[in-house]
């Protein structure tokens, strides 16, 4: 596993332009007017710039507060990422990936609006240059193995191919004397 540590000086993020960020879900006048800058995040809390720790209580329909850089999760993630590249997927699970694969590809080209479809056409069209490649997708889920999809696993998903990017703020710097003070 790579580790990457960028050290900052917080006063860059102080003084960064934000007008070219628009954020969704976000009051982004009253934000830019008064940022509220995050640095780092541990556990259930982040650390602002200035150094003070808030708690993270954001949770809702789309996340899950399970924290932040907790090693009980990345532990159970490279247990299950081990088990995927020592042991094949029976014929069972593949059965039911492909199912569920299948039912997502349905889903996505929904006949209500054709959206998706447009959307797999162009993605054709663009990546494959072949917009007919969409009508072949399906096909394509049988020729995965278990073989297959352990080797590609032992290649992709190896702990030295994990990088971990650590940004910490730089320390403060000390205030300077004031000029004319007695010492």
């Amino acid at each position: 596993m790579t580790h990457t540590t960028i050290e900052i000086d917080s006063s860059a993020l102080e003084s960064a332009s934000l007008e070219e960020l628009w954020m969704p879900f976000t009051a982004n006048r009253a934000f830019k007017r008064a940022p509220r800058m995050l640095v780092a995040a541990k556990d259930m809390h982040y650390t602002t710039a200035d150094g003070r720790q808030i708690l993270d209580g954001t949770a809702g329909l789309w996340c899950v507060n399970a924290g932040h850089c907790r090693e009980q999760i990345t532990a159970a993630v490279d247990s299950v990422i081990e088990d995927i590249r020592t042991r094949p997927v029976s014929a069972e699970e593949l059965e039911r990936a492909r199912t569920k694969i299948r039912s997502s590809l349905y889903n996505l080209a929904d006949p209500s609006t054709r959206f998706g479809l447009i959307d797999l056409l162009a993605v054709g069209a663009m990546w494959e240059n072949d917009p007919r490649w969409a009508n072949r997708l399906e096909s394509g889920f049988s020729k995965v193995t278990p073989q297959l999809i352990q080797s590609t696993a032992r290649e992709y998903l190896r702990p030295t191919n994990r990088s971990i990017l650590l940004v910490e703020p730089a320390p403060a710097a000390a205030p300077a004397p004031a000029t004319g003070a007695k010492q």
